[in-house]
């Protein structure tokens, strides 16, 4: 038995070999922690970008919520009468057409990396938290363009973490389904404008009036800087302090962005200090049309059953964001002159017929838009202000907007002057003359730097506007223009907005209910020759009397139906309607009764019958008369 104490032991591990071994096992947990944190990520990634159906990436549905507008049309398929949008108004530029001068600054000012990252920046957002710390508040964000694009296009709705991961999720959705290009479009045609205005087209119009394909340099840096929020480098407001600040503000932010586009070799140093010198050409444009009763015309017919039907066969449900092109029948020329025509008829005719004081046509002094040649073609309405008035040439200078002039001429004064003596005289053949058209002058005169309302009827030989007076009055009309059944104008009012008098209005008969009187006579037996009392009566008429008068003198007293209908005779035809049923016989009568609900039902009591009829607006003057038709009907 060998001696215990002899037996070879196995040597211990040292502190070396223990600390190995240690660093393997830390070495190898690492690596299994790298391999299933990538793992994880990747389950991650695959679940929520790749697994995950995401309908609202479709770019069906990106474009439904950027909405694009629908513009409306004039016949010759050029010329806007408006656009139709629901909430947003946009006009949508595609990737292709997106300036390279803004794309450039707006990677440079926003994203940097936007061209190398698939999503979101590691790099930006850890840059972005260490400026914050410094600050103790936020100063800044990690955000990208791809990250700002889902943020735009899907709402978040709250700050929560899971809103952001949601958020993150979406761009990353977004840079697999898409190009660069293709997002830096939708960002491009979402980002807040003003007002209910969003997009570059929009900005473009609002801040330069202009197209997007026309911007410089400049111009496309200052929309650049400005896509998170322009309304605080918005110059167009009234107090001037605020102006002042918002233009120093904008020359602060297009000197940041030209900076980055020059580190990033987008522009040269040349380049850099011609724009930074200039001034930014602020120009404010429209960008909204004005409503008119033609646009709410138009999309009247779109919601109706049969353009519905139409439209949601072709996936289309809603026109005002579909961005569709609509084409009316409607010609430009002959919509501006039925709106001239109905607005100065008015002006004319409401003068006389409302008599009002010549003092009250002519407004405060205010400040008038700016104006351009252009806006002052002939049959156009514009606000001025009176200058000096020369009785003899009977002349009148007005100044529009713009510093253009126009004259208030012979032509003016003598309808102005007809149209205030007939109201006068209540005479509607009188003619101003001379002497009337030089005393309205003068009497124009004392109003000097007062406010008028004017339309431009021509262009004299010397070049000046020749304008006439165009005063506000209460008397409306409307006008509609028809040719082969096509409608090529419509104008619903003086101002042709919101009350369309062209298709909504309630007219007065007139003498319109005469013809069908006349008609119904002849179908219950009366002649053209037969006899009709042409003399003034009274006639009993629910529960009161109508005294009708005649509307010319020297008719005979008695009158035929035919001489009734060629004369428009008001007593005879009156006579006629109260005696319409008198060559009746008694079961003719009868029928015609039953044939306009005015006999009793099957079961009807008597006096839910007579409450029926009386609502219906007929109350014979004797109640013998209800009892007299109703025992006709049932009891005979």
């Amino acid at each position: 038995m060998p001696d215990v104490s002899e037996t070879r032991a196995w040597p211990r591990p040292t502190g070396v070999s223990r600390g190995r071994r240690w660093l393997k096992r830390l070495l190898f947990l690492g690596v299994l922690l790298v391999v299933l944190g990538v793992g994880a990520l990747a389950g991650i990634y695959w679940w929520f970008v790749i697994g995950t159906e995401a309908p609202h990436l479709q770019r069906e549905y990106i474009l439904s919520v950027i909405a694009q507008e629908s513009p409306v049309f004039y016949a010759d398929g050029e010329t806007k009468i408006g656009v139709f949008f629901s909430e947003e108004h946009r006009q949508y530029v595609p990737a292709a057409e997106l300036p390279p001068a803004f794309v450039q600054a707006l990677v440079s000012a926003e994203d940097r990396s936007f061209y190398d990252h698939f999503g979101f920046s590691p790099k930006g957002i850890t840059r972005a938290m260490i400026q914050n710390l410094k600050a103790g508040r936020t100063v800044a964000g990690g955000s990208t363009l791809t990250q700002q694009t889902a943020k735009n296009l899907f709402e978040r709705r709250g700050r929560t973490y899971s809103e952001k991961l949601r958020e993150l999720a979406n761009a990353l959705r977004l840079e697999r389904e898409y190009d660069k290009d293709e997002i830096l479009e939708f960002y491009s045609n979402q980002f807040y404008v003003n007002g209910n205005g969003r997009g570059l087209g929009i900005a473009a119009r609002f801040f330069f009036d202009a197209d997007v394909a026309d911007l410089d340099l400049l111009q496309c840096a200052f929309l650049a800087g400005v896509v998170k929020s322009p309304n605080r480098y918005n110059p167009f407001v009234a107090d001037e302090e605020r102006q002042a600040r918002a233009i120093a503000k904008s020359e602060e932010r297009v000197e940041y962005v030209l900076r980055r586009m020059l580190e990033d070799g987008w522009i040269d140093a040349e380049a850099y200090d011609r724009e930074v010198a200039r001034d930014i050409p602020f120009q404010r444009g429209r960008f909204r049309f004005e409503r008119s009763v033609v646009l709410d015309f138009v999309e009247q017919e779109l919601n109706s059953d049969e353009f519905r039907a139409t439209l949601l066969a072709h996936g289309v449900e809603d026109p005002g964001r579909a961005g569709l092109q609509i084409v009316t029948t409607l010609q430009a020329d002959v919509q501006r002159e039925a709106v001239y025509s109905l607005r100065h008829h008015l002006s004319d005719a409401g003068l006389w017929l409302e008599s009002p004081e010549l003092a009250s046509l002519f407004g405060e002094p205010r400040e008038l838009p700016p104006l351009a040649k252009d806006d002052v073609a002939p049959l156009t309405f514009h606000r001025g202000l009176l200058g000096e008035a020369d009785a003899e040439k009977e002349s009148v200078v007005v100044t529009l907007g713009g510093g253009i002039e126009g004259r208030l001429d012979r032509a003016a004064h003598q309808r102005l002057a007809t149209a205030l003596l007939r109201g006068e005289k209540k005479n509607t053949w009188v003619e101003a003359r001379r002497g009337d058209r030089k005393a309205l002058v003068e009497r124009i005169g004392e109003h000097e730097g007062r406010s008028v309302s004017v339309s431009v009827r021509g262009v004299a030989e010397d070049g000046q506007l020749l304008l006439d007076y165009e005063p506000r009055v209460e008397l409306e009309g409307a006008t509609v223009v028809l040719d082969d059944g096509e409608i090529r104008a419509m104008v619903g009012g003086w101002a042709n907005i919101d009350f369309n008098r062209a298709t909504s209005a309630r007219r007065q008969l007139g003498s319109t209910w005469k013809l069908v009187l006349f008609e119904a006579a002849l179908q219950l037996g009366w002649s053209p020759t037969d006899p009709l009392d042409n003399r003034r009566g009274v006639f009993p008429y629910q529960g009161s009397f109508y005294f009708p008068r005649p509307d010319h003198s020297g008719a005979p007293d008695t009158v035929s139906i035919g001489w009734a209908a060629a004369r428009s005779e008001n007593l005879a035809t009156i006579w006629l309607l109260d005696h319409l049923s008198d060559p009746m016989t008694r079961p003719q009568f009868r029928a015609l009764a039953a044939r306009v609900g005015l006999v009793p039902g099957k079961g009807e009591e008597r006096s839910a019958w007579i409450k029926r009829v009386q609502t219906a607006g007929v109350v014979p003057t004797e109640s013998r008369l209800f009892d007299g038709l109703y025992r006709s009907v049932w009891r005979d």
